[in-house]
């Protein structure tokens, strides 16, 4: 169970930190959406990501799970955000990506290149526009810089 509430069962990406960085020096807030339980939070402590969030939002305890809307919608009322004001990024089609258009959300489908990434989440028949499809955190990075320009 150890493996479940540390960083023993997960491992960040090269480009987590260099992202949670450069979203937090532009005043941008980052939130974790996630259809787990209360070990998550020992998990980012443990991965020394907690900082870098402005909420934290599990579906143990909100008792509501992506992708329906209402998990979308405690989103909004506790980040006090607007559907068009943010960006949701997932490696589930289902939950993650469907789940945030279909509230109003953009939404991008992360599809890392090499066996821990494309493959391992990777839906049958999985159809997404190209456009919302990235393969690393950098392109948020890039989305948010264009977005706030306009």
């Amino acid at each position: 169970m150890h493996r479940f509430s540390s960083s023993e069962g997960y491992k960040l990406y090269d480009d987590t930190l260099p992202t949670l960085w450069a979203l937090k020096e532009m005043e941008i807030q980052t939130v974790i959406l996630s259809n787990s339980d209360s070990r998550m939070r020992l998990v980012l402590d443990s991965l020394g990501i907690a900082s870098y969030m402005n909420l934290v939002l599990l579906s143990e305890e909100s008792g509501v799970e992506k992708p329906n809307q209402e998990m979308f919608k405690l989103l909004f009322k506790d980040a006090a955000l607007k559907p068009e004001e943010c960006l949701h990024v997932g490696d589930e089609l289902e939950p993650d990506y469907h789940g945030a258009l279909n509230s109003g959300i953009s939404a991008f489908l992360i599809r890392r290149p090499g066996a821990l990434g494309d493959h391992e989440r990777k839906s049958n028949g999985e159809k997404v526009k190209t456009e919302h499809t990235i393969s690393g955190l950098q392109e948020v990075v890039d989305w948010v810089r264009r977005r706030n320009k306009g």
